[in-house]
Order: structure tokens, then sequence, then C-alpha cells
């Protein structure tokens, strides 16, 4: 996570400060948008509500032991 939110101030600033071909930007675009969609991505994996696992009942026999 950290390293897209740090790459986001580089494209910023990489389009902003050098004179860039139209390929260059283009690609450049192209890391903006992927690094957004990822970013969002991971963000609402993060964010999902996922109901937790059940837990064995504390009172039922362990299959595992018994094997």
């Amino acid at each position: 996570m950290l390293t897209l939110n740090g790459l986001s101030p580089l494209l910023a600033w990489v389009v902003h400060n050098r004179p860039l071909n139209a390929w260059a930007t283009v690609l450049l675009t192209g890391f903006a948008l992927g690094n957004a969609i990822l970013g969002t991505f991971l963000l609402w994996r993060l964010l999902r509500n996922e109901p937790a696992a059940p837990t064995p009942d504390s009172g039922a026999p362990d299959d595992k032991l018994a094997s």
C-alpha cells in the first residue's frame, strides 16, 4: 500500500517537471491509471466486511486428535 501511495506523487512530479513525448505521456498515464485502480481495489479488499470464520465449540470433541 505504501508503495502505491508513494508512486502517485512520483508520477505527478515526473509529468509536471519533465518534457515528455506522446509515448511517454501514454505510458505514464497507463501507470497512473493502473496505480489508481490497484489502490482502489486493495482499499476495497481492506474495508470489505467479511464474516468471521466459524470457531469450533469448546465442548465438542476434536476429530483431529482422534486420528
